[in-house]
């Protein structure tokens, strides 16, 4: 059956009151949309529903890529293609996760850690609601949240499968959170003058990340991608693709954190390294145990703490916000555009001269 549309044909289609759909075979439509865009889509009926899948925008996608898709799509849905876990995660995460996401490495994680050791080798379409359920009960080990994440990974690992024509329905369609961790409670947990000794006096291939992220406030995902040439006297410039909420951010390197990261002159790359947050987690984790801190934080704690502390030293709250590099919220967003340099350099040069007192004093 000859083709339905060629490249002439989907240039000459112009974009009318609503939106046209041109057929091509396989389920492969380019839809010509109100506003002029044209995109190739893929519609499939599953159940007696319609799924429409996106597959990309001509002419970047092109006519060639949407029909080899659509024929590997027909085929997976005939039973001719029967893919094993590890080869659709792939698939997903080059085609939806390292596009779509500013920080892929943080999905990869789960894949890599979990996903791939427990049911990389499965045949996709023999996954059971069980096995995805055991999969995150034996990852709540690490912790509820851990759990969750790794839960909210799969699920869309899975429903993208069936987008894609793998599945007819997700193993982990029917599964809630009563498998993972469970609702997550909003943290507020600082660290005592007495717990802050003991992490920094501590002695861990994480000490010097940790101390940084106390003296500093910010994320740790953020310090993890610190290189020398974000740096610039005793300025921190964090890049917007860095920064968690796609806004750069200016950190004021007091004197206490510039000693910090003297021991790592000359390095190239990442400062810290490449450990995942993950890895420092647990590893904070484990130390609390040993050190008999009940509750344990986690790093994120110590930018709580940081925000506290800021707090308590009288620090204005609109400062501590930037500080911390917090989108302001209600009418400040609106009509304060103030950077607060000066103000943010003072908040981190007292913080610093608080910790120093903390870290120098004596347990009671």
């Amino acid at each position: 059956m000859k083709s339905h549309l060629t490249d002439a044909k989907i240039r000459a289609a112009k974009p009318g009151p609503r939106d046209q759909w041109l057929g091509d075979g396989n389920g492969l439509y380019i839809r010509v949309r109100k506003g002029g865009s044209k995109v190739f889509v893929l519609r499939t009926k599953r159940s007696g529903k319609t799924h429409v899948r996106t597959l990309g925008q001509w002419p970047h996608y092109t006519l060639k890529q949407a029909r080899l898709d659509a024929a590997e799509n027909a085929a997976r849905r005939r039973g001719l293609v029967n893919e094993r876990v590890r080869e659709v995660a792939e698939e997903w995460l080059d085609r939806v996760i390292r596009r779509e996401y500013r920080r892929p490495h943080h999905v990869e994680g789960y894949v890599d850690r979990a996903i791939l050791p427990q049911l990389g080798d499965r045949k996709i379409q023999d996954v059971t609601a069980r096995e995805v359920a055991d999969m995150v009960r034996r990852y709540s080990d690490r912790g509820p949240v851990a759990a969750n994440r790794l839960f909210a990974v799969a699920r869309q690992l899975f429903a993208y499968a069936v987008e894609a024509g793998y599945l007819e329905q997700s193993p982990a369609a029917g599964l809630s959170r009563k498998v993972a961790g469970g609702p997550e409670r909003h943290r507020d947990r600082t660290l005592t003058d007495k717990e802050i000794r003991a992490l920094w006096h501590s002695d861990g291939p994480h000490t010097p990340l940790l101390r940084f992220l106390l003296v500093t406030g910010q994320r740790i995902g953020e310090a993890q991608f610190l290189r020398w040439e974000h740096i610039e006297d005793d300025v921190w410039h964090i890049p917007a693709e860095v920064s968690k909420n796609g806004r750069a951010h200016n950190v004021h390197l007091s004197p206490l954190a510039q000693q910090l990261l003297e021991g790592y002159a000359g390095r190239r790359g990442r400062i810290f390294g490449s450990v995942s947050p993950t890895a420092v987690q647990a590893w904070v984790r484990r130390w609390c145990a040993r050190a008999k801190i009940h509750p344990p934080f986690v790093p994120h704690d110590l930018r709580r703490t940081f925000a506290t502390r800021l707090n308590g030293l009288g620090i204005p709250p609109h400062v501590v916000e930037r500080c911390l590099n917090h989108t302001l919220q209600g009418v400040a967003a609106v009509y304060n555009h103030a950077d607060y340099h000066a103000e943010c350099r003072h908040a981190w040069d007292q913080w610093t001269i608080e910790l120093q007192s903390i870290t120098g004093g004596q347990d009671d």
